[in-house]
């Protein structure tokens, strides 16, 4: 029994195939445009998925809270003092200060991120550079850059190393330098931070420790770890929103166009299936005879647009998409996401556009194989 049903969808196939053969250029021109579809969306799921893994997997060595310190609603500077009175704190591992901000060039206009990690081990005039700021800087001559102070002195500092291209998700923008020179181009006066990280020995006490944080320091404001990580998921989120709204009349479109093309039974295809009425065939067997027509273009639009889909955001690293979905104008970064093909999120996307050009398809025909064999070709 089951063989039987096999063979028999083998021929209903092959009939179905030769059955868009004969009108190839009309679905040759349903299939482009069905690919194009499938890739742009692809393209979107893909990309907003890989940044939103990405942005997972590097926050995960972020500190468990950032003690910043707030007056009048703003981010001020904080004592480097109040890390001792933190690291009393039963549970706190350790208490670092943290030296960062942002420098605005004076000439492209670009706003980079500058830093004075603690592990620095170059001299004081030395600087290592993000992928980014050697790329837009401008003035990078003989590998020294030229930085203009707080007080509008001008000093220069020399690039001796470039950060690794694979972190330029966060490091593209990125300067880092030394304690001393990171206070003469920030004005940031000794004895002060621009915050505070803290790393806790038990991560389930880590809304603990930030409310006795909140209590030694009452002007301080504790961010946890989660925090942050729901403010990026929540800020690709909404970027990769916007794609999609830009597509939707561009889906719409296509939807509308679908169903013109799969819902026109034309005067040869209603004269076929009364033929094929008149010759002894079941409303069931035509019906999947359009089932796999539809499957047959369908299958081979959404395998070749999420083909490119995944060549366009994983081999290229999303040119089309990048700009938008990063904002980071000239400075986004060019780095390689990890491949991965997610299935849930491409199941979505096979049901939301597969299935609905599937039933556009079987419904127009089932009227038509439904009726008296001369009345249908009578209406042909």
């Amino acid at each position: 029994m089951g063989m039987m049903w096999i063979e028999r969808h083998r021929h209903l196939l092959d009939y179905a195939v030769s059955s868009l053969a004969r009108r190839k250029w009309r679905h040759i021109g349903l299939t482009l445009v069905f690919t194009l579809m499938i890739f742009v969306l692809g393209s979107v799921v893909l990309f907003a998925g890989a940044l939103q893994r990405e942005a997972s997997m590097l926050l995960e060595s972020a500190p468990d809270i950032v003690v910043q310190r707030a007056v009048a609603g703003r981010q001020v500077f904080i004592p480097v003092r109040h890390a001792a009175k933190l690291q009393s704190i039963r549970g706190v591992r350790s208490v670092t200060p943290r030296l960062w901000g942002y420098y605005a060039h004076p000439v492209n206009g670009n706003s980079y991120t500058i830093t004075a990690p603690p592990e620095f081990s170059h001299q004081a005039h030395e600087i290592v550079v993000g992928e980014g700021v050697a790329r837009t800087w401008g003035s990078l001559e003989a590998g020294r850059l030229f930085f203009s102070t707080h007080d509008r002195r001008g000093i220069l500092l020399d690039a001796v190393e470039f950060l690794p291209g694979d972190t330029g998700l966060v490091s593209s923008d990125l300067i880092l330098m030394s304690e001393s020179a990171f206070r003469q181009v920030s004005g940031l006066p000794a004895g002060f931070a621009a915050d505070l990280a803290v790393r806790v020995r038990n991560p389930r006490e880590i809304p603990t420790v930030a409310g006795k944080i909140a209590r030694i320091l009452p002007d301080a404001l504790p961010v946890l770890k989660e925090d942050i990580q729901r403010t990026y998921q929540a800020g690709f989120a909404w970027r990769s929103g916007l794609i999609p709204l830009v597509f939707l009349g561009a889906g719409m479109a296509f939807f509308i166009f679908a169903w013109e093309k799969a819902s026109a039974i034309g005067g040869k295809e209603r004269s076929e299936i009364g033929t094929l009425k008149a010759l002894g065939w079941h409303t069931g067997d035509i019906l999947a005879v359009k089932f796999w027509e539809s499957a047959v273009i369908s299958l081979t639009a959404f395998l070749a647009g999420a083909t490119l889909a995944y060549i366009h955001v994983f081999m290229m690293s999303a040119p089309l998409l990048a700009p938008v979905l990063l904002g980071w104008s000239t400075l986004y970064p060019r780095f390689d996401l990890p491949p991965e093909f997610p299935p849930g999120e491409l199941a979505v996307l096979f049901l939301g556009i597969v299935v609905p050009y599937t039933l556009a398809t079987v419904i127009p025909a089932w009227r038509v194989a439904t009726l008296p064999p001369d009345t249908a070709m009578r209406q042909a």
